[in-house]
């Protein structure tokens, strides 16, 4: 977990910023991903969206590769392997 309330905070430092930025790095190398805190996204907006995450990744894969991106590390849907 990575707390990025120095960014939503009027008294983040620079130092706690950059601890921060250190370990969304070590997280994305380590894992591909990182779980953040202190961001102020209200509870119930995280909650749609990620219903709606789970909702597109039950469709069946033909209706998930219309939106499939062509290019690693561009936007869109990217399948598995």
């Amino acid at each position: 977990m990575v707390d990025i309330s120095a960014w939503t905070s009027t008294s983040g430092s620079a130092e706690a910023r950059a601890r921060a930025v250190e370990a969304m790095s070590r997280s994305f190398h380590r894992s591909g991903l990182c779980l953040i805190t202190g961001h102020g996204v209200p509870s119930a907006l995280r909650e749609r969206t990620y219903d709606a995450s789970l909702e597109f990744f039950r469709q069946e894969q033909g209706v998930k590769d219309r939106f499939a991106s062509r290019e690693k590390g561009t936007p869109g849907y990217m399948a598995m392997g």
